[in-house]
């Protein structure tokens, strides 16, 4: 009995100091790889490049363009020149661009886009609240509403709806489809005032939408819409589309 007792407290020690070892062996192993400096991970970066224009769609130059990673307070900021900016060596993700110029043509916001790896992503903001809003009174002559619906890769997206909203009104002013070319317009047709753009292309490229703009007496007012929320963003905007097909 002596020697099995002896055995059995033998074969207990060399069990727990083996695993002594082992347990203190991949604790060194872990605080190597913590103490090694790790690596950074780079993708390929891309471009975000656009231009900035005020309500009447003249470049603006010196205005400030802030690059904001979607859910971010932080931005990146540029300076335009001539009215262009551009973002270089930017990691994939979703971002938006706020841009500015205070006390002359009011500021501007884009929706949020994606920008995928080694990709150019384009983004033209036009200045069209604070100081750069409507005020005034109108001749009561009408204006053009016209530009492009792109798809999230900057290509044009024909056969897409064009919605033109009043300010604060839900059921659309009127209606375009854009052309093979992307292109859309509302002609010598748009009362002078505050104005948004929903386009849509349900289940292919999604849908876009634009902060207010200005549509003044006479003027040709140039927005460009990118469609970049999958299935049409919602069932607001499927029910807009509806309301339009019963005319």
């Amino acid at each position: 009995m002596k020697k099995i007792k002896a055995l059995l407290i033998a074969s207990f020690l060399i069990i727990t100091i083996a695993g002594t070892c082992f347990s203190a062996n991949a604790a060194i192993q872990v605080v190597n790889k913590v103490q090694q400096p790790q690596q950074p991970q780079h993708g390929s970066e891309g471009t975000i490049a656009g231009m900035i224009y005020d309500k009447y769609a003249n470049p603006v130059d010196n205005a400030i363009v802030m690059l904001f990673p979607a859910g971010k307070f932080l931005p990146e900021i540029v300076s335009s020149k001539d009215g262009a900016y551009s973002f270089t060596d930017v990691p994939s993700g979703q971002y938006r661009i706020v841009a500015t110029k205070p006390l002359i043509n009011g500021s501007g916001s884009t929706t949020v886009f994606t920008l995928n790896e080694g990709s150019t992503i384009l983004r033209n903001v036009y200045l069209t609240h604070g100081f750069g809003g409507s005020g005034g009174n109108y001749s009561g002559e009408n204006g053009t509403v016209a530009g492009t619906i792109y798809d999230e890769n900057g290509n044009p997206a024909d056969e897409s709806y064009v919605l033109l909203f009043g300010k604060g009104k839900i059921l659309p002013y009127n209606y375009s489809i854009s052309a093979e070319d992307g292109s859309y317009g509302f002609v010598n047709n748009v009362p002078p005032g505050q104005y948004r753009i929903i386009a849509t292309k349900p289940l292919i490229d999604g849908s876009g939408s634009t902060t207010l703009f200005v549509v003044s007496p006479g003027a040709t007012t140039t927005i460009d819409v990118y469609l970049n929320n999958f299935l049409g963003g919602g069932q607001e905007i499927m029910g807009q589309q509806k309301l339009l097909l019963k005319k």
